[in-house]
Order: C-alpha cells, then structure tokens, then sequence
C-alpha cells in the first residue's frame, strides 16, 4: 500500500516547528476494531502514534490501508493490533518481517540476501523464524 510516488507517506521526523511528525499508517484489522473502525470507515481517519521507545516522538497521519490480521506469536496468544508506517529515511533499519509459503525456500532467502545487499550495502542482515 506505500508507494514512493506519495513521498508524504514517510514520516517527517518532528522539529521545533512541527512537535508531532507525519506519516501514512496501514492498520490490521485488530486495531480497526479497537478503535471502534470498520476497515471501509478506517481510510482517511487520522491517528496519532509514539513511535520512540522513551515517548519523545510521535508520528501523526491518516490511515490509507487496512490489512488482514497475521500472526506474529504463538497461535495460543491472541492477535494484537498492529500498524505500519514507513520510517524517516534517517531512522535505520531494525526489522523486516516477511511472510514465506515455504515453497522453493532456498531460492526466496538467496533472493532475500541479494536484495537486502542491494538494498543496504554492508548492513548485515540477520534472519529469525
């Protein structure tokens, strides 16, 4: 649902001049119905979100997608809310989570690791399943 062509979908890291960044948010459906939502009302709907781990910064933006809920966890725990936004092109990398048929593994993860060197020259990558 992010698209480079919305460059207003990253979010602006907040300044003295803007305290709350901006962002586009796609939310699972858990979190729509936390917050009351349908996934067809969620759209345009704006929300505001810590994204830091000490509470000094937040991201401010509408909702533009709303995805199906996917595990996480173990099947035993409940599904949590969840949302999605694309960090500050400042902020590093710290996960990518990829969901994976199984199907021709070995060839997946060999394009995997291509893209991800590609992608962040010299950053290694670390996989967990």
């Amino acid at each position: 649902m992010f698209s480079d062509a919305y460059g207003g979908e990253r979010i602006v890291a907040p300044t003295d001049d803007n305290p709350a960044g901006t962002a586009a948010f796609v939310l699972n459906r858990a979190a729509v119905e936390v917050l009351g939502w349908t996934p067809e009302t969620a759209i345009g709907k704006w929300i505001e979100k810590d994204y830091s781990e000490d509470g000094s910064r937040t991201a401010r933006g509408p909702v533009i997608g709303v995805v199906e809920n996917m595990r996480f966890a173990s099947a035993r725990e409940t599904i949590k809310p969840t949302f999605h936004f694309l960090p500050a092109l400042t902020t590093p990398m710290n996960d990518i989570t990829l969901r994976l048929n199984g199907t021709n593994l070995e060839q997946v993860l060999a394009h995997i690791d291509s893209t991800w060197a590609k992608l962040f020259p010299g950053q290694p990558l670390h996989r967990t399943f």
